[in-house]
């Protein structure tokens, strides 16, 4: 906060600042605490279900693997065996 407000202070950005926010920088963050609750609540909630999404599409992607290696290998086993009988 203390960054944004020495802003206000700098000459390149006073054309920018309404008179009234030069007089009173307390007005410039007066919903911080509502901004903090929401990110707090809000953002934080989501990027866990983003995680745990992220978590489980991992898990299932290795499920996956596991399972078309497993098949391949089933396959593999059964065709080179297959092979053996016809060839004696």
């Amino acid at each position: 906060m203390q960054g944004y407000a020495a802003n206000i202070d700098e000459v390149d950005f006073q054309s920018l600042v309404p008179a009234k926010l030069q007089q009173d920088r307390s007005i410039l963050f007066t919903n911080i605490s509502e901004i903090h609750e929401f990110h707090a609540r809000q953002v934080t909630c989501m990027i866990q279900i983003s995680l745990d999404l992220f978590v489980f599409c991992l898990f299932f992607t290795f499920v996956v693997s596991v399972h078309y290696w497993n098949a391949f290998f089933d396959h593999l086993i059964v065709s080179v065996f297959a092979c053996k009988i016809k060839l004696q």
